[in-house]
């Protein structure tokens, strides 16, 4: 059977409301452990503090940034770039392997809509059968009392993760007292979307918008493993016999599967569709059905495509006859942890991993850069020869820090303030350096700056040759 929409969209674009029945199992209870330690992950960090800085912070209004409590100024934004990659190098894996795990187990959305918001409206208005037959009812002034709670929850939490999401980016008492305009602005807005998504929008997200559901596929083969219906075992569905025999298969098409699918869609119609999240619930259903008829459960169940279709008893059949060598060679079995993929994905993660470990380990407690300035290259006062440079110093300790600036050349003489205090972790100052020189006792020589961290005894070395008159010295 092919589908020609989704099931939750029907004629000329209408909504379906979806209303998935309560179910309990096994892979129910994973995921529910699995979101509770996701959710006090996500509300705990932005309050974590590591060496008395923050764990993570995103401070791009102030150009740094905090990550496992290490103070990170803008130019080194790489660190971050390379966290990203590897996150998404993990989520490929991920998908070939196991499909769409990520939009069943740990994706937000589905987190913020199957745990919290269907978990308060079955606390207020009832099991989901319930809610479907009250929906087509006249309103009732009881109903409008638990649909205006319900809804101010709804309002609550949603507001609770803008404010957490958006001390991500700023201090998180700032956040939640929304002291500043544009950071009251940000979780306003995300209240907004937030209060959309989980009252209307909810799996139509995940149907219409979501990117990640239309390129699952380019990440999967046959060997993937995914949420599936055993069309061999299970056909030719019989509703009139409860005992199988030579003519019909397990399933007795009680529709459970479709009744407790978060986006209403039929697993029989095959694996891997666009709206299947991929989070068992219909394997926990099909699994109640069979044990209470005493059959095998699995009828619905986490395995590859391959395994569904006979593929690779068949290969492993043939294997074993023509011996044990030819097993292991051909056996798709033994093969699936070394799919080209898989192993494009392993060695990618080791590199990408390997590289930001290298960088963020050798990363130097300071960052100094030694720019020009002003529109000439020297200027002149009587038989003085004038050189006016920036210096950037940013401090990546995780504490305020003191710098001391002086120069290696006593022909040389620094003409603007020498000392810079209290540059606080992960800030960036700029300070002019004005270079001063008798004219003919400094021949452009290649000299070097020292700039010394005060309280940590470091000095740091910077090569530079000065413009002289008559010549175009710059930095080596």
């Amino acid at each position: 059977m092919i589908k020609s929409q989704p099931a939750t969209i029907g004629k000329g674009g209408s909504r379906i409301w979806c209303y998935p029945v309560e179910i309990t199992g096994k892979r129910n209870t994973q995921r529910t452990w699995i979101a509770f330690f996701l959710l006090v992950l996500f509300y705990a960090v932005p309050f974590l503090k590591w060496g008395g800085s923050p764990f993570l912070r995103l401070h791009f209004s102030r150009g740094h940034f905090f990550m496992m409590g290490q103070p990170i100024v803008l130019a080194e934004m790489y660190h971050f770039v390379l966290l990203a990659i590897l996150l998404v190098l993990i989520l490929f894996l991920a998908s070939a392997l196991w499909g769409r795990v990520w939009c069943g187990y740990a994706c937000p959305q589905t987190i913020f809509i199957e745990h919290i918001l269907r978990r308060i409206e079955f606390w207020i208005e009832g099991p989901a059968l319930k809610r479907r037959a009250n929906d087509q009812k006249a309103l009732t002034l009881k109903r409008a009392s638990q649909k205006s709670l319900k809804y101010f929850l709804f309002l609550l939490i949603s507001f609770s993760f803008s404010a957490t999401l958006v001390s991500y980016f700023t201090e998180p008492s700032a956040a939640w007292a929304l002291q500043d305009p544009l950071v009251a602005t940000m979780v306003g807005l995300l209240t907004v979307l937030a209060m959309f998504n989980g009252t209307y929008w909810r799996e139509q997200f995940c149907t219409i918008a979501c990117p990640y559901a239309r390129l699952q596929s380019v990440f999967q083969d046959s060997l993937t493993k995914s949420f599936g219906y055993d069309l061999i075992r299970g056909e030719p569905r019989s509703k009139q016999k409860l005992t199988t025999t030579s003519k019909t298969g397990d399933c007795i098409d009680c529709g459970l599967c479709v009744r407790v699918c978060p986006t209403s869609i039929d697993i029989r119609q095959g694996m891997n569709q666009l709206e299947c999240l991929n989070c068992g619930r219909c394997a926990d259903a099909c699994d109640t059905i069979m044990k209470n008829l005493n059959r095998p459960p699995g009828l619905v169940r986490f395995d590859s495509e391959d395994n569904f279709s006979g593929k690779l008893k068949q290969a492993e059949d043939t294997s074993v006859q023509k011996g044990s060598d030819a097993l292991i060679q051909g056996s798709p079995t033994k093969l699936w942890r070394i799919r080209k993929r898989v192993a494009f994905y392993l060695m990618a993660i080791a590199f990408v991993g390997g590289v930001g470990i290298w960088e963020f380990a050798r990363r130097a407690p300071v960052r100094i850069e030694i720019l020009n300035a002003g529109s000439a290259p020297y200027f002149r006062i009587g038989k003085r020869i004038s050189n006016l440079l920036q210096i950037k110093i940013s401090n990546q300790t995780t504490a305020a820090q003191n710098f001391s600036i002086s120069i290696g050349n006593a022909a040389l003489q620094i003409d603007t303030p020498v000392q810079l205090k209290n540059i606080e972790p992960g800030q960036t100052k700029s300070i002019p350096l004005l270079i001063s020189y008798d004219e003919g006792s400094y021949q452009g020589d290649s000299t070097k700056v020292t700039i010394e961290v005060v309280p940590l005894g470091e000095k740091f070395y910077i090569e530079r040759s000065f413009v002289v008159p008559g010549k175009s010295k710059t930095e080596n």
